[in-house]
């Protein structure tokens, strides 16, 4: 059997930028920042790291899209 995850973004006028993960279930979280694929944990624990750091919700929009890249 194969499952597929999809990872949601999507922009508020109210709430501003939001991020969910729908695992093959259906089920959907929302989150801060995640990541998908066979090296999943080791990204997540790197984003959680970052996070500790600096909070991501704190970052402009090129902070951001450099941290994506970096965590790649």
């Amino acid at each position: 059997p194969l499952g597929v995850a999809l990872i949601f973004i999507g922009i508020d006028a109210e709430k501003g930028p939001l991020l969910y993960k729908s695992d093959p279930a259906g089920y959907f979280i929302g989150y801060k920042a995640t990541s998908a694929g066979a090296k999943e944990d080791d990204a997540v624990t790197w984003l959680e790291k970052k996070n500790k750091k600096k909070p991501l919700a704190d970052l402009e929009d090129d902070q951001t899209i450099q941290l994506a890249i970096n965590c790649l």
